[in-house]
C-alpha cells in the first residue's frame, strides 16, 4: 500500500483506523530510507508526518508499544473516535496519504467501512490518495445504503482502481472475509 499511495520523505501520512500501526510503520520505514540518512528529515517525518487513531483503548496499548519498539514516531497517535478527531487532524498535519483497513461491519448497527474511508478522504489534501482494504461486498453490493456511501465518494473524490486482495489473507481471523483494496484520490470528483 505504502509503494502503491507512492509515499517518500515528504508524505503525510494518516490511518485513522490504525489497530497495531502496520501501515504507519511500513509508511515510516519507507520514509525514513527516502530521508537517506538526513537527521533532521528523519526528526521531522516521525514528529509531524504520521498521524494515527485508534479507538480500542486496549489496540491502543499495542499501538503505542509497536511504535516505540520500530524506534518511534508515536508522537501523534490519537486515542479517540476518528469521526471526532479528524477536523484537528486535518486542519494540524494537512495529511497527502491515507492508509486505512477499517473496522469490519459485523452487526447492522456498525459503522460502515465506507464512512472510514469518507473520513479519512475528508482529512486529505487536494489530490493526496487514499488506500483501504475493506470486504469486497461493500464494493459490490446494491442496497439503497452502500450505494448512497459510493456515490458519496464519486461526488467528491476520484476511484482510481479496486483490487482483488488474495483470498486467504484474513483466513486466520475472525473477520475471514474476501478482501479488495479501493485507490481514490482525495478531492478531485469522480469524472462523469
Amino acid at each position: 500500500f505504502v509503494e502503491l499511495a507512492g509515499v517518500d520523505k515528504n508524505s503525510v501520512v494518516l490511518d485513522n483506523c490504525c489497530g497495531t500501526g502496520g501501515f504507519l510503520i511500513s509508511a515510516m520505514k519507507k520514509m525514513l530510507i527516502d530521508a537517506d540518512g538526513d537527521k533532521e528529515k528523519e526528526k521531522n517525518i516521525k514528529d509531524n508526518q504520521l498521524i494515527g487513531i485508534e479507538f480500542q483503548d486496549d489496540i491502543y496499548a499495542l499501538l503505542i508499544s509497536n511504535m516505540i519498539i520500530h524506534r518511534d514516531g508515536r508522537t501523534n497517535i490519537y486515542w479517540g473516535d476518528c469521526f471526532r478527531e479528524i477536523k484537528d487532524v486535518k486542519k494540524r498535519f494537512k495529511p497527502t496519504v491515507g492508509l486505512l483497513n477499517p473496522p469490519y461491519k459485523t452487526k447492522a448497527s456498525d459503522i460502515e467501512e465506507i464512512e472510514f474511508i469518507l473520513n479519512n478522504l475528508e482529512a486529505l489534501e487536494p489530490g493526496g490518495t487514499c488506500i483501504a482494504i475493506i470486504p469486497i461486498s461493500c464494493v459490490i453490493e446494491k442496497t439503497a445504503a452502500a450505494t448512497n456511501l459510493k456515490k458519496r465518494i464519486l461526488e467528491k473524490h476520484t476511484l482510481e482502481a479496486v483490487l482483488s486482495m488474495p483470498e486467504e489473507l484474513f483466513h486466520n481471523s475472525r473477520v475471514n472475509t474476501v478482501t479488495c483494496a479501493m485507490i481514490v484520490t482525495a478531492k478531485k470528483p469522480h469524472p462523469k
